[in-house]
Order: structure tokens, then sequence, then C-alpha cells
């Protein structure tokens, strides 16, 4: 059977009738013309062969894919809404800090060179970098979800440096890999002691902002949307 022969064949296996077969391809775009023109080159099958079947589930499943990953967009906004709400009006220290305790401490090492001040500030530092770090990451490959998360993740941390910053003055909190309060020590330094309570104000400010907006985008991108109607094909562009 030549090119013309196959064409018309599957044309007809496809709609009952070569027209109809043309108007079918055109509305589902270029994949179904893509899917028709690849069929053109092996020999064709009758309808409901078993690669009608095959390609009929393989097209299912993606569809499926994508709806399972607008679920999960949904579900992840609105357990982080949850998580932000808690934090904004609940915040107490919880297994996220934990990780922030252990980048804390990394950032005292890693600022150790470069002077009294900033390995006192790089604690502070080191656990603000890390979720940067993240949500860049994620960033450039166009997860902004993931992204979105690591915003939250982010003023979740500053609300945990702004409870330390607040005990600046009373120093009753637990210290962990030493005897010295980088808050008492970096405040003193600069005449703030006396107003640890608004710096570290400020700095839960800051930091709800952060949880704000990260949710805020979060939620956005999760948000259904109408998809746009496909263009009827009509007989002057055939």
């Amino acid at each position: 059977m030549d090119g013309d022969g196959r064409w018309n064949l599957l044309l007809d296996g496809l709609a009952g009738s070569p027209a109809e077969g043309w108007l079918r391809i055109d509305q589902s775009g270029p994949t179904g013309y893509a899917a028709a023109r690849g069929a053109s080159f092996r020999p064709a099958e009758a309808p409901g062969s078993s690669s009608d079947v095959a390609l009929g589930a393989w097209l299912r499943r993606g569809a499926g894919s994508a709806e399972d990953q607008g679920m999960g967009r949904v579900a992840q906004a609105g357990l982080l809404a949850l998580y932000g709400a808690w934090l904004l009006f609940g915040y107490r220290w919880h297994f996220v800090d934990g990780a922030n305790l252990l980048f804390h401490e990394a950032g005292h090492v890693g600022f150790a060179l470069f002077g009294p001040t900033l390995h006192m500030l790089g604690g502070t530092l080191g656990q603000l970098f890390f979720p940067i770090a993240a949500g860049l990451h994620f960033a450039r490959r166009e997860r902004f979800q993931d992204a979105a998360v690591c915003v939250v993740w982010l003023g979740e941390s500053l609300m945990n440096v702004a409870v330390y910053a607040a005990d600046a003055q009373a120093q009753a909190l637990p210290l962990v890999g030493g005897e010295i309060h980088d808050w008492h020590w970096l405040l003193s330094r600069w005449g703030l002691l006396a107003h640890c309570a608004s710096v570290a104000r400020a700095i839960h400010v800051l930091g709800s902002l952060a949880v704000v907006a990260g949710v805020g985008a979060a939620v956005a991108m999760a948000w259904p949307r109408s998809a746009a109607q496909p263009e009827q094909a009509t007989g002057a562009g055939l």
C-alpha cells in the first residue's frame, strides 16, 4: 500500500470517513497531528488494535498525572496555609528550629575567620542562608511552589531569630556551643541592648511578612484555573 493509501486508511479508522478524520486531527492540535503523521510511516492497523489501546491508555495516564499534580499543589498550599497561620498567631519552638539550629552553628563556623562581629552574627546569617539558597535552587528549576515553601521557611527562621534577640538582655534561653549569647554580644556592641525588644519585634515583623508572602504565592499558584477553550476548526482553515 502506498503512502496515500495508508494515510486514508488511518483517517478512516479515526473518524469513519476522510473528511471527519481531517476535522478531528485539526481540533486535537499539534499532538494529534504529530501522532497521525507518525502513524503514516508504519503499516496501518485496524481500528481497536493493540497500538490504539496502548496509545489511549498512555494518554489517560498522562491526563491523570497532571490532575494528580494539581491536587498535590492544592494540598500542599492548604497545609502551608495552616502552618503559616500557626506561625503568625502561635509560633513556638518546633522541629523546624532543630534544623535551624544546625545551620546556625554551621554559620558560626563558616564566619569564624572574618572577625568577631561576623563570627557572632554568622549564626543568624547561617540559618537564614539555607532557606534562601534552597528557594533560589527551586526557582531556577521553575519549581515555584517549592520555592514558596522556602520563603515560609525563611519567615519561620526569622521568627526564631526574633526570640533569640528578645532574650538578649535577660539571657534566659539555654545556649548551645558556648557561653556567649550572640545577640547580647551584638546589641551591646551596637549600643542597642536596652532596645532588644524593639529589635526583636522588627525581626518578627519581617518574618511574618515572609510567611504571608510565601503562603500567598503558594495558594495563588495552586488556585484552579479554567482551561482555555480550543478554537473550533472551520472549513476555511482546511
